[in-house]
């Protein structure tokens, strides 16, 4: 399938609030709350594919960057998803 995927993230310390939304026009929905660890970021990131049905390069990713976390879901993303929006 060659749907583009949209993940919005809302980073806290302790907790991750993941929206997702596919380029099909459907509504976008509410995914999951993930930890805060950088071990559920990748988990998490990992699963997407699969999930929604698409290829990595097709996952854009939006979230705030200016916490430390954000950091960390930038470095998790690039070396998880080999693609950067």
């Amino acid at each position: 399938m060659n749907t583009k995927l949209y993940l919005g993230l809302d980073v806290h310390k302790n907790s991750i609030v993941v929206a997702s939304a596919l380029a099909d026009g459907s509504e976008p929905q509410s995914y999951a709350k993930w930890g805060g660890s950088n071990l559920s970021v990748e988990r998490g990131l990992l699963k997407m594919p699969k999930k929604f049905d698409v290829e990595k390069s097709e996952i854009s990713i939006f979230y705030e960057a200016a916490s430390k976390q954000g950091q960390v879901i930038y470095c998790s993303k690039i070396r998880l998803l080999d693609s950067c929006s």
